[in-house]
């Protein structure tokens, strides 16, 4: 150190750290750039590619017959995410086939490559979806998949809903018509989530939103906020969101848990909550980058500690959780573990559950009789 026979002052950074949270809207979607599943660009393929809705899908290198523009295009109608787009397909001329299970995989390397990670999963192909790399990826990332539970009838997407249990999966069905023709309901879910996101917040459930590109169902569904034997009640009671429509009402989404539901009971099951902690959870990890490998003091510590905590008093304003609080445990932080190197920081909050089911206790009471009175 330089000779100094004076005084200096050095900043400490040791202060309260702003936490943001990530974006939400964002989609990723596996699709083949091409028809036939054979590509038109083999240099691309495997690669992480954003659309953004500032421009058309041609200028930015879909062609409309291909399925994940018909796919993008619908997501686009809806709302406003950004898209991040892995094409896979055959290369004609060579061996650099991609596969969909691989532009799956590949979706893990957009946020180093583009800066966004996708929250929401889905592909240009849902019967042929990867589905176990899909909810592999999506545990990774924090996202969600919108999965189609596939059938002609409800009876048979009952059946088909027996094989999906995992919490990363939300459960959508059936088809729905947009501008005549039957689309995947796991795109215009796609879309919903994010306009949720955009219009409400990642903390809302998508549930009970119109659906205004949607002109129908593949096959009718019967729809009661009264009658538990209602497609819809049916559906939800099995946890597949479906469609609900009434006369003057719209179609609009219909379903608040995931696919773990009613294997698995318990606020964990609702969409909304999940999301929620995803965010928080991403956006604490996030931040932390530069407290790592800093001297353990106890500046280190409050200044962890109170981050979490400003974050928190953020999101209780914002009405994103009811409640949270991080704390320091002396218990979990023994001189062996701290030593070591190692700080354990515990914090718990709580999203505020979507009202699903609101009962009203009716009486007749004839004491209210004595109200009237004698002219």
């Amino acid at each position: 150190m330089a000779f100094l026979h004076g005084v200096e002052t050095l900043q400490v950074d040791n202060g309260v750290k702003v936490i943001t949270t990530p974006a939400t809207a964002v989609i990723g979607i596996a699709g083949v750039n091409g028809s036939d599943g054979n590509s038109t660009d083999v240099s691309i393929l495997g690669s992480p590619q954003l659309i953004t809705p500032s421009k058309t899908l041609e200028e930015q290198g879909l062609d409309q017959s291909w399925p994940v523009y018909k796919a993008i295009k619908a997501v686009f109608d809806i709302a406003s995410p950004l898209v991040i787009w892995v094409p896979y397909g055959v290369d004609t001329a060579g061996d650099e086939d991609v596969t969909l299970e691989e532009a799956v995989e590949a979706m893990r390397l957009s946020r180093n490559l583009i800066g966004y990670s996708p929250k929401i999963l889905i592909t240009d192909d849902p019967v042929n979806a990867p589905r176990a790399k899909m909810i592999e990826v999506a545990e990774k990332l924090r996202a969600i998949v919108p999965t189609d539970v596939q059938g002609v009838d409800v009876q048979a997407m009952l059946t088909d809903r027996a094989t999906y249990t995992d919490a990363r999966e939300f459960l959508v069905g059936p088809k729905v018509k947009v501008d005549g023709e039957d689309l995947w309901y796991s795109w215009i879910m796609a879309g919903m989530i994010a306009w949720t996101d955009e219009n409400h917040g990642y903390h809302y459930s998508p549930s009970n939103k119109v659906m205004e590109t949607v002109q129908g169902t593949e096959f009718p569904i019967t729809a009661s906020i009264t009658d538990s034997t209602a497609d819809t009640n049916v559906l939800n009671a099995q946890g597949i969101t479906t469609v609900f429509s009434g006369y003057a009402q719209g179609y609009r989404t219909w379903g608040n848990r995931n696919a773990s539901f009613p294997t698995t009971a318990g606020i964990n099951t609702f969409l909304s909550v999940t999301r929620t902690a995803d965010v928080l959870e991403d956006a604490i990890e996030s931040v932390s980058l530069q407290w790592i490998d800093r001297p353990i003091n106890n500046a280190l510590i409050d200044s962890i500690v109170e981050s979490v905590n400003q974050f928190f008093r953020t999101k209780i304003g914002e009405g994103v959780i009811v409640d949270g609080q991080a704390s320091f445990d002396p218990e979990k932080n023994t001189e062996t573990e701290i030593s070591n190197g190692h700080l354990v920081i515990s914090y718990e909050f709580i999203p505020p559950p979507p009202l699903e089911r609101l009962t009203f206790r009716s009486f007749i009471n004839i004491n209210l009789l004595s109200k009237l009175t004698a002219e």
